[in-house]
């Protein structure tokens, strides 16, 4: 019976692992709030929105979008080009200017991002989005 039932629960498993991938439309804005360390600002943390990331069009398991941030009243805007996993729970992409992102799908309306940027400007961030309806 035991290994009847951790038979059925690996297959369902599996089987959602699949629906995920092929449901799932990542096209629309997403925000939410930022974790970041550089050597220049140090630790900031952000929870006001200031941070979007919109998918702009997504095409078998490829992506293109943009950035929008905001920095001491600037704003600023990045486009970027990316990949999906095929199980559709990792995203790949790097900006169009400079940096590059990793996301976790955690669900249909929620991503982590993370964004790594080397070189002077260095730098590392987390993002906790949610799909903006």
């Amino acid at each position: 019976m035991k290994k009847m039932l951790l038979i059925a629960l690996v297959m369902f498993a599996f089987s959602a692992s699949a629906c995920l991938a092929g449901e799932i439309n990542l096209v629309g804005t997403w925000q939410g709030d930022m974790s970041l360390h550089n050597e220049h600002t140090g630790f900031v943390y952000k929870k006001d929105n200031s941070t979007k990331l919109i998918i702009e069009k997504e095409e078998n398991g490829a992506f293109y979008g943009k950035r929008e941030w905001t920095r001491n009243g600037t704003d600023y805007v990045e486009g970027f080009s990316g990949v999906m996993s095929p199980d559709g729970r990792r995203l790949y992409f790097a900006g169009h200017d400079d940096g590059y992102f990793f996301a976790d799908v955690l669900g249909f309306d929620e991503l982590t991002v993370y964004y790594l940027e080397d070189g002077g400007e260095a730098k590392a961030i987390r993002q906790n989005l949610k799909r903006v309806k």
